[in-house]
């Protein structure tokens, strides 16, 4: 079994073997089809210097407060951070994770826990090496899923497809002299 356990900035991150699924009992419609859609800041107009961020294919939470959810890897003059956020602040966010991540060859989970900062609706994580580990598994995931813990105790899980993650996130690592990806070669994938 596969655990590292690191304590960042703002959420801590629990590096182990997926386990169980969570039951996906509160789940609504579809969010408009995406892929990764990054964004290079040339001239301070914005505070990330560049950022990436998928948009999950399902909605979740209540019908009259269901929201999409996205996840970004981006970089501040302060350095990188991974962030799960709902898109609609109208429901609030008590836990999120373990972030589970399908990759070519294993299954991974990360937990990330509630912010300590008061945030309701996001997890963000700062730690350099935590976003690294992030970026490489997400870098060779076909699928990953984020379960979120609402405010209500309710629980509900969002699905992400992952392509061309690792062109996606290219502009992120160099802006944050980041160590660079390399994506596995896919022996056998069954889907």
């Amino acid at each position: 079994m596969l655990c590292l356990a690191l304590l960042a900035g703002a959420g801590t991150l629990h590096w182990s073997k997926a386990h169980d699924e969570p039951v996906d009992a509160f789940a609504a419609s579809a969010c408009p089809a995406s892929d990764w859609q990054t964004r290079v800041t040339l001239d301070q107009s914005r505070p990330e210097l560049a950022t990436t961020t998928l948009r999950s294919r399902n909605s979740i939470g209540p019908a009259e407060a269901a929201s999409c959810v996205d996840v970004s890897v981006a970089c501040l003059q302060q350095g990188p951070y991974f962030e799960v956020r709902l898109a609609s602040s109208a429901i609030g966010v008590r836990e999120v994770g373990p972030l589970q991540i399908r990759s070519l060859k294993d299954e991974l989970s990360a937990q990330l826990f509630r912010p300590t900062d008061g945030s309701e609706t996001a997890v963000r994580i700062v730690d350099k090496s935590a976003v690294e580990l992030i970026a490489y598994a997400l870098a060779n995931s076909l699928r990953f899923r984020v379960p979120i813990t609402f405010a209500t105790g309710d629980t509900a899980v969002a699905e992400f497809r992952s392509y061309h993650f690792l062109s996606a996130v290219r502009p992120v690592l160099f802006a944050c002299n980041m160590r660079s990806l390399e994506s596995e070669k896919a022996e056998e994938i069954d889907d």
